[in-house]
């Protein structure tokens, strides 16, 4: 069983939690309850639990402050908000310190959220074996941080630090080359200038620290490129990051590395290193990539996100994040499957981690297409469930829970008719039927069609009959109709 605590201070919501949602039959076991941040932090030091289910608004702490202390020393836990709180600021804010889920109160799908559960469940077994998914393209951050570590790099930066000399990172990503082979090259022609490294190898990837370089570090990658071109005819981009002593943070330094990357030639052997010279306006194309979402237009998002990573070269790590969490922010806001965002976090791989929000993005264009199709269907039933009523395309979008225009919109891409048209195509054929029988006048009919005005009836049914109702009767019924006024 997989261990959860719930972090709730309204008592009848937390018991709701506990009863609505089938923990045990799903594989959790609720371990811990609390009704503030501080109980809940008491709480946790006891329990361990490795889920943890809160609400943002709670006595003293937020609940967002309560994940971030539980983050910053528990690196694989997991969180869930439930929440009232729906504002984007504050579903961005929790998904920048890496929630698996959020749900509204009193909007909450059980249906969801269990399917959530499952989806993490299989991260649990996943993190259990030290790994996860697709490993070769979700490299786990933290255990990249530990091989540096295990490197025993510590003297060699100290070394570096106190004589002043510029420590780098640098990244070769490589295509159809043999790993080993490729870091023996690279690492003997290093060892040949007389330069200390150390190197991680992973399955399409190598890192080496360079310090201790004597000469410029230019010259130096323009030989290097030159001597591998002479052996290798694939194509390798090699990043390099500034030095790692300017701020002195390995994340940042292998992202500055992976970031360098992005803009070079394929087919070639190329270098390059990086440097800050971006002004992307991250809340601009958040915005831009929300509004396409708003209006439903996914494949045009998704183009959007190809372009958004053609301009990523130089840009800042807060700024690379800031877009990132922000798409996301925006997926979590209409997507009904759960977006791992932790895994995201956690990636090496920038072109993936993209390609991961694009995958999403272009999931709900296929769900739309579905829903389309249902809302068409359900605003056709509608129709001829209530042709005897005054019908407007609001009445039926409000039934169906959806915007008028939207309705009207997605109504004449799947059925190439307006919305209006065929009400009104639909009421006539109806009045149709009901004129066939004498009893009825044609005010009779009028009025069980909806539309209770003659004069406007018969001018309707004239434009898409091209007769009168009395023409019309007058050829399909034996006896004439009596017209009453």
């Amino acid at each position: 069983m997989i261990p959860v605590m719930l972090v709730e201070d309204e008592f009848l919501i937390r018991i709701g939690l506990k009863t609505c949602i089938p923990w045990e039959t799903l594989g959790y076991q609720i371990v811990a309850e609390a009704d503030s941040a501080e109980t809940a932090l008491e709480k946790y030091n006891e329990k361990l639990p490795d889920l943890v289910v809160t609400d943002i608004r709670l006595p003293g702490q937020t609940g967002l402050e309560l994940m971030q202390q539980l983050k910053k020393n528990h690196h694989r836990i997991h969180f869930i908000i439930v929440s009232a709180y729906s504002d984007f600021p504050i579903a961005q804010q929790a998904i920048e310190i890496g929630v698996d889920g959020y749900f509204i109160k009193g909007d909450l799908e059980v249906e969801k959220f269990a399917n959530l559960l499952l989806h993490l469940k299989e991260t649990f077994f996943l993190e259990k074996k030290n790994c996860m998914p697709n490993s070769s393209t979700y490299l786990n951050m933290g255990e990249v941080l530990n091989n540096w570590h295990k490197i025993k790099m510590t003297e060699q930066m100290l070394a570096c630090k106190r004589r002043k000399m510029p420590l780098y990172l640098v990244v070769f990503q490589l295509t159809d080359t043999s790993v080993d082979l490729f870091a023996e090259i690279v690492y003997n022609y290093f060892y040949e200038q007389k330069i200390s490294t150390y190197y991680l190898k992973e399955e399409y990837r190598i890192w080496f620290f360079l310090s201790d370089i004597a000469w410029h570090l230019d010259s130096l990658m323009e030989q290097l490129t030159k001597m591998l071109s002479r052996y290798l005819n694939s194509h390798v981009s090699i990043g390099v990051s500034s030095d790692y002593f300017l701020h002195e943070n390995i994340e940042h330094t292998v992202f500055e590395s992976l970031l360098a990357t992005l803009s070079q030639r394929q087919g070639k052997i190329t270098w390059k290193k990086y440097e800050n010279n971006s002004k992307l306006q991250t809340r601009g194309m958040i915005k831009k990539y929300s509004g396409l979402c708003e209006m439903h237009y996914y494949k045009d998002a998704a183009a959007y996100i190809k372009e958004v990573i053609q301009q990523l070269d130089g840009c800042s790590i807060q700024e690379f994040w800031g877009i990132v969490y922000g798409f996301a922010g925006v997926l979590s806001m209409h997507s009904e499957s759960p977006i791992f965002l932790g895994i995201l976090s956690e990636s090496l791989d920038i072109i993936g981690i993209f390609d991961r929000l694009t995958e999403e993005t272009l999931h709900l264009s296929n769900l739309e297409k579905e829903q389309k199709n249902i809302y068409v269907q359900k605003a056709c039933i509608y129709i001829h469930n209530n042709l005897d009523k005054p019908l407007k395309i609001g009445i039926i979008a409000k039934e169906l829970y959806v915007s008028p225009n939207y309705l009207g919109k997605i109504f004449y891409d799947e059925t190439g008719e307006r919305l209006t048209d065929f009400i009104n195509k639909s009421k006539i054929e109806q009045a149709k039927i009901l004129l066939l029988d004498p009893k009825y006048t044609i005010l009779d009919v009028a009025t069980m069609v909806g539309i209770p005005d003659q004069r406007y009836f018969s001018k309707l049914f004239k434009r898409i009959i091209g007769l009168t109702p009395s023409e019309f009767s007058k050829l399909n019924v034996p006896t004439a109709l009596s017209i009453k006024s």
